[in-house]
């Protein structure tokens, strides 16, 4: 996949709390907004002086960054494919 040309955000946290996993922003069934796993790469780093606490979805990640806790950067060379192909509970 070129750099630069994901679609559905993803969410890699750098230095969040403990139990934190990547964060896909999107999945099948989301209301037209699923391209398949073409994955758009974002870096989320907690500010210095936070205290880092679980993010969970992207709209997690949003307020967290308007609440000035961290910074959301896009990373277009780490853009990567990967279909989801059942959610949990599916």
């Amino acid at each position: 996949m070129d750099s630069g040309t994901g679609q559905d955000p993803f969410y890699k946290i750098t230095n969040g709390a403990t139990g934190q996993l990547g964060i896909a922003g999107v999945g099948p069934g989301s209301a037209g907004a699923y391209h398949g796993g073409s994955w758009q790469v974002w870096t989320v780093t907690f500010r210095a002086g936070v205290t880092p606490y679980v993010l969970t979805s992207g709209s997690a990640v949003a307020a967290a960054q308007a609440a000035g806790d961290v910074t959301v950067t896009r990373a277009p060379d780490a853009d990567f494919r990967c279909p989801i192909t059942q959610q949990n509970g599916s």
